[in-house]
């Protein structure tokens, strides 16, 4: 079982593969196209920090040192701009800050997570094209995959076009299963 511990030890060792690896065989959806996606190195921390503090706000309802530890490290990969380097980086960001957000006892962190949401909703809809799409269809799909239920994503983009645009594009293997999961 991937437990509070074992996410705080990978994240300190800096064994990033192996978070996204743990994560998402836990019953996440994962084709290749979608796992190489993530290990792209601009990709690969702010990901998988991204993922175990996901997947620890799913196990733990309260805010631990591990959260903040995870949110502290995931933080620090915002850039100026708002990203946390690429599309997929920053929609999986933005899912676990969101999540974390929800939480109790965040106190002081609670002004660094909004500091940075907007600047990372900002950032997305940049991204977004005149077709809708947000990049390309993987990172579209991840878009969706990890963001259609947020209120404050479907203000920041032109949402109607995007869901347009998601539902008219070919969908190939890789894409599947991470708009099934967002349905």
């Amino acid at each position: 079982m991937l437990s509070e511990n074992r996410l705080r030890k990978l994240a300190e060792t800096r064994h990033y593969t192996q978070i996204v690896d743990e994560v998402l065989s836990n019953g996440r959806p994962i084709t290749l196209a979608f796992r190489l996606r993530l290990s792209d190195p601009e990709t690969l921390r702010p990901a998988a920090l991204a993922l175990a503090l996901r997947r620890l706000t799913e196990i733990s309802f309260a805010v631990t040192d591990t959260t903040r530890y995870l949110a502290e490290q995931l933080l620090s990969c915002c850039r100026p701009s708002g990203s946390f380097g690429s599309i997929a980086a920053t929609a999986l960001a933005l899912r676990a800050l969101f999540n974390v957000r929800s939480q109790c006892g965040l106190g002081d962190l609670r002004a660094e997570i909004d500091a940075a949401i907007g600047p990372a909703l900002d950032r997305i809809s940049q991204w977004q094209d005149e077709s809708g799409m947000i990049g390309d269809s993987i990172d579209s799909a991840i878009c969706r995959w990890q963001l259609s239920d947020c209120e404050p994503f479907r203000s920041a983009i032109r949402w109607h076009d995007f869901v347009l645009a998601v539902e008219e594009m070919p969908v190939s293997r890789e894409t599947a299963a991470l708009l099934e999961s967002a349905a």
